[in-house]
């Protein structure tokens, strides 16, 4: 039997967390495959939904923020236009599930999982269910998941998820999942040499997640400006060509690098001193596992908004000042040993390491103690 990972191509870190979990899987010779659940839809339907969320998160962080807080305020009682609308590809959603053979999945995004409640509700209230947080909050609508468990960032979480509403029973403080390449301590001249970085002097990373949204195209050009001898800025552009352009065309300077979406982003990480980026839970995660310094700038409401407060809260990462300042705080901090040591000790003792391993644990070792259950259940309503 094989176990779905569903995801949603809304961003690139729910796609990372689901693949990262299916690496596991394949280590241990289970077979799974990673789906988009908006696949299901019509395409034009799929791409409108995806298209927007783009659009918004990109370009319009302000109303993305606002709708983010909208839904956060929701008790999860009501019926929204967004879990009517997710229902209705419930139905497909199952075919593709039974096609597989599967008694178990995975989802690591809030849409995806409310699709699969609707399967678990009214059609199979057999399927084994997981929910897999990328973000270090209860999101709304999670709590309308009715997964048969919930694995989260941090142990320090339970306490708001359970207050939104899920059981603590079901709770497994996890960490999220992230390719093992993040936490493989590549030595820092080797990753530079195989990127054609400088082996010597400091570096500093500046991206704002796959959609490379946020001020960086004013970032890049004044830490341009203000980078002392022997440091070097990598700008990372993500999917945004039109930014990479730009930056191409303007940028004349030999210690600031310009490049676009990468497969090597462990490298860059291993290679860096330094990150300067917003807060995506998966970005912030594979820092973290990468032991790389972190100043976060607040590019986007929502979700990032508590991203960035627990990191800053547990002291893993620092906030970046006003965006007038931002780039010369980043210098003097990429010239602080210590403070970046301090940072990177941090990191390395707050922050669990085998995430996708534990939901693969608990995932394909508590079928028995579901199927009980159930049964239970069964009985009651008889």
């Amino acid at each position: 039997m094989s176990t779905l990972i569903f995801s949603c191509n809304t961003g690139e870190g729910h796609n990372s967390a689901a693949r990262a979990i299916k690496h596991v899987y394949e280590l241990h010779g289970r077979e799974s495959s990673v789906v988009d659940a908006l696949s299901v839809f019509p395409e034009k339907a799929s791409e409108i939904i995806c298209s927007g969320h783009t659009t918004l998160y990109r370009h319009m962080p302000k109303l993305f923020g606002a709708g983010y807080r909208y839904f956060e305020k929701k008790t999860g009682k009501e019926t929204s236009v967004v879990c009517e609308l997710l229902a209705k590809g419930a139905r497909s959603l199952y075919g593709r599930i039974r096609q597989n053979n599967c008694e178990t999945v995975i989802s690591t995004h809030p849409f995806a999982a409310l699709m699969l409640a609707k399967i678990k509700r009214d059609i199979d209230p057999g399927l084994m269910m997981g929910f897999v947080s990328t973000d270090y909050t209860c999101s709304p609508f999670v709590n309308q998941c009715g997964a048969d468990l919930y694995f989260i960032p941090h142990e320090t979480l339970t306490e708001e998820f359970v207050a939104k509403g899920v059981p603590e029973d079901k709770i497994i403080p996890s960490g999220i999942p992230v390719s093992d390449k993040f936490r493989m301590g590549i030595p820092k001249t080797e990753a530079r040499r195989e990127l054609g970085l400088p082996e010597e002097g400091s570096i500093c990373l500046l991206m704002c997640g796959s959609m490379g949204c946020g001020p960086m195209r004013s970032l890049a050009l004044e830490m341009g400006e203000k980078l002392r001898s022997g440091q070097t800025l990598v700008v990372i552009c993500g999917t945004n060509k039109k930014l990479q352009r730009q930056l191409s065309g303007e940028n004349t300077r030999k210690n600031v690098k310009i490049t676009g979406f990468t497969q090597k982003m462990h490298l860059y990480m291993a290679a860096a001193d330094l990150a300067i980026t917003k807060g995506g839970g998966l970005t912030l995660t594979e820092g973290a596992n990468s032991r790389l310094p972190m100043a976060i700038i607040n590019a986007v409401s929502g979700c990032e908004t508590h991203n960035v407060e627990f990191f800053t809260k547990n002291r893993l990462a620092v906030i970046t000042p006003d965006i007038r300042d931002t780039a010369g705080f980043a210098v003097k901090l990429l010239g602080d040993r210590g403070r970046l040591e301090e940072l990177s000790a941090r990191l390395a003792e707050f922050f669990p390491e085998n995430a996708g391993e534990i939901v693969y644990g608990r995932m394909s070792g508590n079928r028995t103690a579901l199927d009980d259950r159930l049964q239970k259940i069964s009985v009651v309503k008889a």
